[in-house]
């Protein structure tokens, strides 16, 4: 009796154990159920987000950008009005526009609302050295010389023309502009060259935008700054003005006479050919 009793237990426990079994079954496969319609769900929500314009970026800005229009901006990252706005991960449209010759940097902003914000750091360019029909060859304020398409800047009169400076001299004058605080007188610069005075040899000469010349010592080119304050009360056109590094002042002052130059050279050449005739007379007889 006591073995039927036993059994009668055992029978009962397996079949509470198999009924629990059964129950788990039942969750797991409602819960299958239940996970396979939300993935269901998701991927048709998803499939009509990207397919509706609401996967579209809303609204595109580029800041910072000079040299670049900002439609070559948004080319070159990929980007316009039919863009999926999650399928352009930040990150990548960074790596796109910093692979560029004239981007230092680049930042992305992107909001819940759809838009894209661009903001770029462009090299500081001083001028351009030289072109043909292709491209344009432009030095930094980093010492870098850089050949560009010229379909690669939107504007080459903002960029002075840079001329008869040596390899040694470049380099002293992108350290030089580098240390302008404000690029924005670059802009008003349309040509440099080298230039010579008896108390210093290796001085510049800017020609402005409005006609007036600048002489300076490369020392002093960060004081462009005060050009526009000396124009105020500044009389006359196609002046000459000279800064002044150690007193941080510009002055108006003579231009250097090109012409009263050149007739002392020749006259120089001319006194040196009369001695080499005489010596020549004296050697005959």
């Amino acid at each position: 009796m006591k073995a039927g009793i036993q059994e009668l237990l055992h029978d009962e426990v397996e079949e509470q154990f198999e009924q629990l079994k059964q129950k788990k079954r039942k969750r797991r496969r409602k819960f299958r159920r239940i996970r396979n319609l939300a993935v269901l769900v998701i991927l048709a929500v998803g499939i009509f987000y990207f397919l509706s314009d609401y996967s579209k970026v809303k609204s595109l800005r580029v800041v910072g950008n000079r040299y670049y229009s900002d439609e070559q901006i948004l080319e070159i990252a990929g980007l316009d009005y039919d863009s999926r706005f999650l399928l352009h991960p930040s990150f990548w449209i960074q790596h796109l526009l910093e692979k560029e010759d004239l981007i230092a940097s680049a930042k992305i902003n992107k909001n819940a609302n759809g838009g894209i914000t661009i903001e770029v750091k462009e090299k500081t360019l001083i001028g351009y050295l030289g072109e043909n029909k292709q491209t344009l060859q432009v030095l930094d304020v980093n010492g870098d010389t850089l050949q560009l398409e010229k379909g690669m800047l939107g504007n080459r009169a903002d960029l002075p023309y840079i001329h008869d400076f040596s390899k040694t001299e470049l380099a002293n004058l992108a350290a030089a502009f580098k240390k302008l605080k404000d690029e924005s007188y670059i802009q008003m610069i349309s040509e440099i060259m080298p230039h010579a005075e008896s108390y210093d040899a290796h001085m510049v000469k800017l020609i402005m935008q409005d006609g007036n010349s600048v002489f300076v010592a490369y020392q002093g080119i960060a004081l462009l700054t005060h050009y526009k304050d000396v124009l105020k009360p500044l009389e006359g056109n196609h002046v000459c003005l000279w800064i002044d590094e150690e007193t941080k002042a510009i002055a108006k002052r003579a231009c250097p006479s090109e012409t009263a130059q050149g007739d002392e050279n020749d006259a120089q050449d001319g006194s040196e050919e009369e001695k080499s005739g005489e010596q020549s007379e004296t050697e005959n007889e």
